[in-house]
């Protein structure tokens, strides 16, 4: 069984594993999340050079904020994610096709909106990174999948560029692919 730790708070989460290759690390958190995840990962014992892999889920503010600042002080670490991530990461907003998924949620992102909160950005990813992002393709996919010792599963719905990784021992990472709670 695989070990997973959450690294991250109430509302957002980081999960770290380890694989043969290194720590994977599923999302990062807000732009301003990062000292509070350093503390978390030196807390269990882990050096940020061990991380090998960040597995984004989807490229929203909460799931990518501090992606530069990992990419920055772990030299070694690659960014697993899909094509479709590329574009979003690099504007540094979130995508909002699809829209709110109801009257709640929309009330809820007018509410963020008339709060200044609206706009969902985050760093851009910075030009000198892309290098060390590995899109998932169908050429890629079953390396990928072998490094992160799970199954790649595309999840298009929350947004276009979704994608949730099953672990052997049956752990599912599916970024907001399940949510449940309020405003969703």
């Amino acid at each position: 069984m695989v070990s997973v730790l959450n690294l991250g708070g109430r509302f957002v989460n980081q999960w770290a594993y380890q694989s043969p290759s290194g720590v994977v690390l599923v999302d990062t958190g807000y732009q301003n999340g990062y000292p509070r995840f350093r503390r978390r990962l030196a807390r269990h014992g882990i050096p940020l050079s061990q991380v090998r892999y960040v597995f984004l889920t989807h490229a929203h503010d909460d799931h990518a904020g501090f992606l530069n600042e990992i990419l920055r002080d772990a030299p070694d670490c690659r960014v697993i994610l899909s094509p479709r991530s590329i574009p979003v990461l690099r504007r540094g907003q979130n995508s909002f096709s699809g829209g709110c998924t109801s009257r709640l949620a929309l009330r809820f992102c007018r509410w963020m909106a008339a709060a200044g909160h609206g706009s969902h950005r985050f760093p851009p990813l910075e030009e000198r990174f892309l290098s060390r992002c590995i899109p998932v393709t169908g050429e890629s996919r079953a390396s990928l999948e072998a490094q992160l010792c799970g199954q790649i599963v595309e999840t298009p719905g929350h947004t276009a560029d979704s994608l949730s990784l099953l672990l052997e021992d049956g752990s599912l990472f599916c970024g907001d692919a399940a949510m449940n709670g309020f405003p969703s």
